[in-house]
C-alpha cells in the first residue's frame, strides 16, 4: 500500500511539474527585461542620461503589466468557456513568441523612433499573454480532486514557476561571464532567444497532455453553455471577493518583483556592487524559494490561507527595519543575511495568499475572476520598479516606506478574510 502511495503522489507531482513547466518559460521571458534594464534602455532609447534611460527602460517594464489586466479578462473568459488548459497554452505561445523576437529587435541606433515603439508593441503582446497564464495554471491545481493539499501542490506549481526567475538570473550571468565584454549590448539578446527554445522543449514534452486535456474540456464547454457572461455575474454576486483578490494579488506581486527584480538595479546603482555577483544572490535566494513554497504552502492546508498570510505579514512589518538595516549596509554579507530573511518572508505571503486567488471564487466564475483580478493587481504592482527607482533616487531609504506601505495594504485584505467567517477560505469546493 505504501509504494502505491508513492507511485500515485509520484504521479500527481510529475502533472504538476509539467503544467507548471510553461511558466517557467512565461517567467523566465518575463523577467529578462528587468534583469536587462540598463542596457535595454541605453539601445532603446535616444537620451544622454543612464537615469533617464533606466526609468524609460522601467516604464516599458510597467507596460506590460497595463496590458495584464486586458490579458486577465481575456484568458479567464476563454477559461471558463472553452477550458483552463486552452486558455493556459495559448498565452504560452503568445510570451515566447513575442520573447524570441525582441532578441532580433534592432536598436534605437539603428531604426530611430521605431525601436522603442515595437519593444512597447512587443511589451504588450507579453504582458496580455503574462494575464492569463499564471492565474490559469492556479485554477488548473486548485481544482485538480486528486490533489487534497491545495497549498502544497499550489507550492509545487509556484516553486517551478519561479525556477523561470531562477533560470533567467542563472542564464544571464553563464552568457554575461561566457560571451566576451566587448559584446556586452549582444549578451541579453542571447537571453531572450534561448526563451524560444525553452517553448519549443515544452509543446513537445507535453504534447499528448494537451491533445487529451482539450478533448475533456471541448466536452465541458458544450455541457456548460448556460453561463454567457461570466464577469456580469462575477461583479453582482462576488464584488468584495474580486476587490479583495486585486490588492491581495497587487501585494504580493510587488514584493515579489522589488526582491527579485528590481533589487539587481539596486544594488548596482546604491551599493555599487557588481552585476554579476549580483545575480549570484539573486540566484540563491531563488533557489531557496523554490524549496520553500511546497513547505509553506502546506502549511496553509493545516492552518489556513489567510491565517498564515496574515502572520506572514505582520511578521515581515516588524522586521523591516532590521532587514533593511542589513541591505543598506553595504556589506555584501549582511545584503545576503538581509535578503535571506525577507525572501523567508516573502514565500510565507505568497504561498499562503496564492491559492486564494482561485479559492474565492465558485468554479464556474473561476478562471475570470482569478485571471481577471490577478492581471489587474499584477498590473498595479509593474509599476513598482519604475516608482521604486524614483523614490530611492531621491533618498536611498525611502525603499522602506514602499514597502510598509504595500505590507499594510496587505494586512487589511486578510484581515477580512481570517475573521469574517463567511468569508473566510480554508478549502476548496471542488464539486
Amino acid at each position: 500500500m505504501e509504494v502505491l502511495e508513492v507511485v500515485v503522489l509520484q504521479k500527481k507531482v510529475s502533472k504538476i511539474l509539467k503544467n507548471s513547466f510553461g511558466n517557467v518559460i512565461e517567467w523566465y521571458d518575463f523577467c529578462l527585461f528587468g534583469y536587462f534594464a540598463s542596457v535595454i534602455g541605453t539601445s532603446f532609447f535616444s537620451t544622454q542620461s543612464k537615469f533617464v534611460s533606466i526609468l524609460l527602460a522601467f516604464a516599458t517594464f510597467a507596460i506590460g503589466f497595463l496590458a495584464r489586466p486586458i490579458g486577465g479578462f481575456i484568458f479567464g473568459w476563454l477559461g471558463d468557456k472553452i477550458g483552463r488548459y486552452y486558455s493556459m497554452n495559448l498565452s504560452i505561445i503568445m510570451m515566447g513568441g513575442a520573447t524570441f523576437l525582441v532578441s532580433f529587435l534592432p536598436s534605437y541606433h539603428s531604426i530611430g523612433i521605431w525601436a522603442p515603439i515595437l519593444l512597447v508593441i512587443i511589451r504588450i503582446i507579453q504582458g496580455l499573454s503574462a494575464g492569463g497564464q499564471f492565474s490559469s495554471l492556479i485554477v488548473v491545481t486548485s481544482e485538480d480532486k486528486n490533489l487534497k493539499n491545495t497549498g502544497f501542490y499550489t507550492g509545487i506549481a509556484l516553486s517551478v514557476s519561479v525556477l523561470g526567475f531562477l533560470l533567467a538570473s542563472a542564464v544571464s550571468y553563464i552568457v554575461m561571464n561566457i560571451l566576451p565584454q566587448e559584446w556586452i549590448h549582444y549578451t541579453w539578446r542571447v537571453c531572450f532567444a534561448i526563451g524560444g527554445l525553452l517553448l519549443v522543449f515544452y509543446f513537445c514534452s507535453i504534447y499528448d497532455e494537451i491533445k487529451a486535456s482539450s478533448l475533456i474540456e471541448k466536452k465541458e464547454s458544450r455541457e456548460t453553455k448556460e453561463n454567457k457572461n461570466t464577469f456580469k455575474e462575477l461583479w453582482l454576486k462576488h464584488k468584495f471577493k474580486f476587490t479583495v483578490s486585486v490588492f491581495l494579488s497587487g501585494v504580493v506581486c510587488i514584493i515579489f518583483y522589488l526582491d527579485f527584480v528590481y533589487f539587481i538595479t539596486f544594488f548596482t546603482r546604491h551599493s555599487h556592487i557588481s552585476q554579476d555577483r549580483i545575480l549570484i544572490l539573486n540566484t540563491v535566494v531563488l533557489a531557496i524559494a523554490c524549496t520553500l513554497y511546497p513547505i509553506f504552502g502546506y502549511v496553509s492546508d493545516k492552518i489556513g490561507r489567510a491565517k498564515l498570510a496574515m502572520y506572514g505579514i505582520v511578521i515581515h512589518i516588524l522586521l523591516l527595519p532590521f532587514i533593511f538595516k542589513l541591505i543598506l549596509s553595504n556589506n555584501i554579507s549582511s545584503i545576503y543575511i538581509g535578503m535571506l530573511v525577507m525572501t523567508v518572508l516573502i514565500c510565507i505571503i505568497q504561498s499562503a495568499a496564492t491559492p486564494i486567488f482561485s479559492e474565492i471564487f465558485p468554479k464556474k466564475v473561476r478562471s475570470s475572476g482569478c485571471c481577471a483580478s490577478y492581471g489587474l493587481g499584477a498590473a498595479i504592482s509593474g509599476f513598482a520598479p519604475m516608482v521604486a527607482t524614483e523614490v530611492t533616487h531621491h533618498n536611498v531609504h525611502n525603499i522602506v516606506y514602499l514597502f510598509a506601505i504595500t505590507l499594510v495594504v496587505g494586512l487589511l485584505c486578510v484581515i477580512p478574510i481570517v475573521y469574517d467567517n463567511r468569508k473566510q477560505i480554508t478549502t476548496l469546493d471542488k464539486l
